[in-house]
């Protein structure tokens, strides 16, 4: 079941290609664009996934980068396999070595710490009152 819907999902441009939004219109500075970051992670993914793409493309150290992504992933209370994928990340990216292809995989780390960010959400819902889970 879990692999019919994973296999279904069609791809997705990495930030700054095709004819959506660009990145020029992020700013340049990384604290910045880190603390963005930390903030659109409440399940807006492709704002995350532009955050995290726009920060090496500018120049900025990336080590930095990924700590708020591993920040992100921890803040959350993470699961194991959790763990597991974002170290995968770290590591494709530093095998990479500052190429474009190492770059993907801290987009790819952005998108899926936004998805699996659900803190911002409840936080939310509290107060209001609001069900905390729906029937899909």
């Amino acid at each position: 079941m879990f692999q019919d819907r994973f296999l279904n999902v069609p791809p997705v441009r990495l930030p700054g290609e095709g004819v959506r939004r660009g990145l020029d219109d992020l700013t340049a500075d990384g604290s910045e664009l880190r603390a963005r970051l930390l903030a659109v992670t409440d399940g807006q993914g492709q704002e995350a996934a532009r955050l995290s793409a726009r920060y090496p493309r500018v120049g900025l150290p990336p080590d930095n980068l990924v700590a708020s992504l591993a920040e992100i992933v921890i803040r959350e209370a993470a699961a194991f396999h959790t763990f597991q994928m974002c170290e995968a990340a770290i590591r494709l990216w530093r095998q990479w070595d500052g190429a474009p292809e190492g770059d993907m995989a801290l987009v790819a780390l952005a998108r899926y710490a936004a998805a699996h960010a659900p803190t911002q959400r409840l936080a939310e819902r509290l107060p209001r009152g609001k069900a905390l889970h729906a029937a899909v």
